[in-house]
């Protein structure tokens, strides 16, 4: 990244490197964009100071005209370290477009730095400046979970308390879709649901159930438990492509199946196993 605040073809502030974290905040995924730079020699003062983010290929709006946490910089003719910081806050929605934008790699942005600025004979000019911006997969991950996002992805069914091997398979699950690994992913949610099958012992009635399926006279007279098993089998297949097939799963397949696995956990007739540890 290479951005800077300008008074026509002299530069005062020029930022060449940033960073993203996330803040976990009650009720909205929060982030804080942090731009590091040096300062000139020039005199000057700057107000209005505001970025916009865009995706960017398309320059797809995500956030316009975030005011910078310090809104006047004095130059004094001294060069030195310069240092802005923005806020954004953005919904589960607008985050998942964003993660369906980015796949699985680095999330590659395009900013827009605006100013005013202010000489010492009292003219005003804008300022404007634009420069791509790529945040590597593994700091953009770590901000998003610093935000509490994946949190309330993860968790958004309500789930009852469960043991601890089975939440490290959720969690793993979640991870792999986070860094593009789908076949992965799936495979974790199989072992979810074989692992509930073993604590329920209910495996062999999932199986008689999904065969009940095929026949149109036994299925007339299925009950919705039957019913539950038979689908908890059927996503317990599905899952087996990621083991035996030869079928690549793609990220969407990968949440549903995993969004699937966490609704049925949160069933008591076919999930929401609970057992003593230790």
């Amino acid at each position: 990244m290479w951005l800077d605040i300008s008074r026509g073809s002299y530069r005062l502030v020029e930022f060449n490197q940033a960073s993203i974290r996330g803040l976990n905040a009650l009720g909205e995924n929060s982030f804080v964009l942090s731009l590091q730079g040096a300062r000139t020699t020039e005199k000057a003062r700057i107000l209005n100071i505001r970025i916009s983010i865009f995706s960017k290929g398309d320059r797809n709006n995500i956030a316009s005209n975030l005011s910078s946490n310090e809104q006047l910089i004095e130059l004094n003719g001294h060069p030195g370290n310069q240092s802005l910081s923005f806020s954004v806050s953005l919904t589960n929605e607008q985050l998942l477009a964003i993660e369906d934008y980015r796949q699985f790699g680095d999330l590659a942005l395009h900013c827009r730095l605006e100013a005013l600025v202010l000489s010492e004979d009292g003219d005003i000019r804008q300022s404007n400046s634009d420069s791509d911006y790529h945040i590597p997969q593994q700091e953009w991950v770590k901000a998003l979970n610093q935000s509490g996002f994946q949190d309330s992805y993860l968790y958004e069914i309500p789930l009852p308390a469960t043991i601890s091997d089975i939440k490290a398979m959720l969690s793993k699950a979640q991870s792999c879709i986070d860094i593009g690994d789908y076949q992965n992913a799936v495979m974790e949610c199989r072992r979810i649901i074989e692992r509930v099958e073993e604590l329920r012992g209910d495996h062999s009635q999932a199986r008689t159930a999904s065969n009940k399926l095929k026949d149109n006279g036994l299925r007339k007279g299925m009950t919705a438990n039957e019913r539950a098993l038979a689908l908890r089998e059927g996503v317990k297949n599905i899952c087996q492509l990621g083991a035996h097939g030869s079928e690549e799963f793609s990220r969407s397949q990968a949440r549903m199946i995993l969004g699937m696995t966490l609704t049925l956990l949160s069933e008591p007739t076919v999930g929401s196993v609970v057992t003593k540890e230790g």
